[in-house]
Formats: C-alpha cells, sequence, structure tokens
C-alpha cells in the first residue's frame, strides 16, 4: 500500500515541526482561558481551532493572544504558523484570546483592555485571568 494511504493510531500520532522534531501532543504547553475572547469569525470555529494548536498545526489567518511573556506588558500577539517553532513548545502560553487577522487581533486586545479596565478599574491582566501565578 502506498505510504500516502497509511493510517496512524492514536498511538502513533505525532506532531513534526518544520525541523522534524517530533513531539507529543501532551508536549505543547498551551493552556486556554475558560473565557477566552473570540472574533466573530473565530467563534464559529472555536473547537476546530484549539484542536489544530494542540497538536502544532500552523493556520493561515488565525492569531492567538496570550499573556505576555514578561510582567512588563500585558499580552502577546503571534500568528498560528509560530506553533511550527520549537521554541514555542518551551514556553507555558496561556491563551486568553483567537483572531482572524492581525488586525482583528488588535482590535480584540482593545476590548479586552477595556473590559479588563471597566470591570477592574486597572490593567491587572493575569489576575483577571486568574493567572497570579505566572
Amino acid at each position: 500500500m502506498p505510504s500516502f494511504f497509511k493510517f496512524r493510531t492514536i498511538e502513533e500520532s505525532r506532531i513534526e515541526n518544520c525541523y522534524g522534531m517530533r513531539m507529543q501532543e501532551e508536549d505543547l504547553r498551551m493552556q486556554w482561558a475558560e473565557n477566552l475572547y473570540l472574533s466573530d469569525k473565530t467563534a464559529k470555529k472555536k473547537d476546530k481551532i484549539i484542536k489544530k494548536a494542540n497538536r502544532g498545526v500552523g493556520m493561515v489567518s488565525i492569531y492567538f493572544i496570550t499573556l505576555a511573556s514578561n510582567r512588563e506588558n500585558l499580552f502577546d500577539i503571534f500568528h498560528a504558523a509560530h506553533l511550527k517553532q520549537p521554541a514555542f513548545y518551551k514556553q507555558d502560553l496561556y491563551v486568553v484570546g483567537i483572531a482572524s487577522g492581525y488586525e482583528e487581533a488588535l482590535e480584540l486586545v482593545q476590548r479586552m483592555i477595556d473590559d479588563i479596565y471597566r470591570k477592574t478599574g486597572g490593567f491587572a491582566v493575569r489576575e483577571y485571568f486568574g493567572r497570579t501565578e505566572n
């Protein structure tokens, strides 16, 4: 049987990034906020996007908004294609938003900041999302 017809079992299913680095799904360290902020375009595809992201699959127009990697910033925005980079397997990413396109990601961040300020009177983003330890 030609190799393109080969089916893999769940045990054999692995992630291979662009460097040929093979990873198990549980090696990805993406955590998802309970109440994700979603753009209009991503709200309909939320489960599909999360499933692909957890497998390390890049997606053409998807951007993820995470809590900032350093405490001096509020958020990080990165394109889904970065999921194929080995560095992303080494960090703990806490995803708080998903957008379709960079402009939508910026608008979503603005909406998040407005909501946080309106509800808390400040910009304690980590506390708002219940992540004070990172």
